[in-house]
């Protein structure tokens, strides 16, 4: 992020130094957002709230084992300022489809293909747990863990290429119309 809150990254991409890309999407203060970036083989794709960026490069294999979520590289002045409710992590490059799939549904570990690491941090205290392996993780510098109120849940998720549909929630006084 920017001071103005523009999305961005920083990355080396194959045999260079090191760049920075701002993609334009700016974040809105305050508000809960859902963010995802896709690798791919000769792209990145950032996403805020469903609208994607494409950046032309192609990026040397991550680390995953010296990550830091929230920080550039343990630097004490590139670090993220503000809530992060969860962390996904693919072997795989998601589609857009499956983007908006998984922007409000807590991930099921038990079928989500290609999910490597996830975390929620939902402990109390002590490790951040990762969900699906053993990449074990710790809160580091100012970090402090607070109650979500992210609109993420269980649930299904499902597309729809009709122009109105009505989502009935059973046992509840509750509808739900969505529009393109």
């Amino acid at each position: 992020f920017t001071t103005n809150n523009t999305l961005g990254f920083h990355y080396q991409d194959a045999g260079s130094a090191a760049w920075a890309w701002y993609s334009g999407l700016v974040v809105p203060a305050d508000v809960w957002s859902y963010i995802a970036m896709v690798v791919s083989e000769d792209k990145v794709t950032l996403y805020l709230n469903g609208v994607g960026v494409e950046r032309d490069l192609s990026l040397a294999p991550a680390n995953l084992g010296t990550m830091k979520i929230g920080s550039y590289l343990g630097w004490t002045d590139r670090n993220y300022n503000g809530l992060i409710d969860e962390v996904a992590i693919w072997n795989r490059s998601l589609d857009e489809n499956e983007i908006q799939l998984h922007r409000h549904i807590t991930k099921n570990t038990n079928n989500a293909s290609g999910l490597i690491s996830y975390y929620q941090f939902n402990e109390p205290s002590g490790v951040v747990l990762d969900r699906v392996g053993l990449k074990h993780g710790n809160l580091r510098g100012a970090s402090e863990r607070v109650v979500s109120t992210a609109s993420v849940g269980d649930g299904v998720a499902f597309i729809s290429n009709t122009p109105e549909t009505d989502l009935e929630i059973a046992d509840q006084d509750v509808s739900y119309s969505f529009f393109n």
